[in-house]
C-alpha cells in the first residue's frame, strides 16, 4: 500500500487546514482597516468576495478528493454561512429542496404528525411546543415539552427544524413511536 493511500485522511485534513489558513490570511491581508470600519462601497463588493473565490479555486484545484466536490453543495454552504453570520434568529437560508417543501406546506398539500416545534436555545434540542387536536402525534401520546431524539431510527441530534420537519412529513395516519 502506498504511503499516500495509508495517510490519505491525514493529508485531506492537512489540505483543509491549509486552505482555511490561507483564506484567513488572505482575508486579513486584503482588508484595509478603513474597509472593516465603514460601509462597503458597491465597487468594493467584488474585491470583498475575492478571498471566497480564492478558497473555491484552492478546493477545486488542490483538494485531495476534488472529483467528489459538489459545486451546488459549496454554494449552499457559502450562502448559509453568509445568512448565519447575520446573527438574526428570524433569518435562515433554505436550499431549493427545503424551499419546495416549505411552499407545499403553505399550500396545504403536506400532512405531518401534528406538532408545532421549536429549538431550545441552550441545548439545541428540538422540542414539541404544541400538539394539535386530532393529530397523529396526539393519538401516539406526544406531549408538549417532548424532545425529538430519533426519527425512523435516525438520530436528529444537531439537526435544524426544517430538516427534522421534512423527516416527519408523510401521509396521514402513518406515525409510529
Amino acid at each position: 500500500m502506498s504511503i499516500w493511500l495509508k495517510h490519505r485522511v491525514k493529508i485531506q485534513v492537512a489540505v483543509v487546514i491549509l486552505v482555511i489558513f490561507t483564506a484567513g490570511f488572505a482575508m486579513g491581508s486584503a482588508i484595509h482597516p478603513s474597509f472593516a470600519q465603514g460601509p462597503t462601497a458597491i465597487g468594493d463588493v467584488d474585491k470583498a468576495f475575492d478571498p471566497m473565490w480564492e478558497v473555491y479555486d484552492a478546493i477545486k484545484t488542490r483538494y485531495v478528493d476534488r472529483d467528489l466536490v459538489e459545486v451546488p453543495k459549496l454554494v449552499d454552504g457559502a450562502i448559509k454561512g453568509m445568512v448565519d453570520s447575520l446573527g438574526d434568529k428570524f433569518s435562515a437560508y433554505m436550499t431549493p429542496q427545503d424551499y419546495t417543501i416549505f411552499q407545499s406546506e403553505l399550500s396545504g398539500e403536506v400532512e405531518g404528525i401534528g406538532v408545532v416545534i421549536d429549538t431550545n436555545k441552550d441545548t439545541g434540542d428540538i422540542i414539541v411546543v404544541t400538539v394539535l387536536d386530532g393529530a397523529a402525534a396526539k393519538a401516539a401520546g406526544v406531549l408538549p415539552g417532548d424532545i425529538f431524539w430519533k426519527v425512523d431510527g435516525q438520530s436528529v441530534a444537531g439537526m435544524d427544524q426544517t430538516k427534522l420537519a421534512s423527516l416527519v412529513r408523510g401521509p396521514a395516519g402513518q406515525m409510529s413511536l
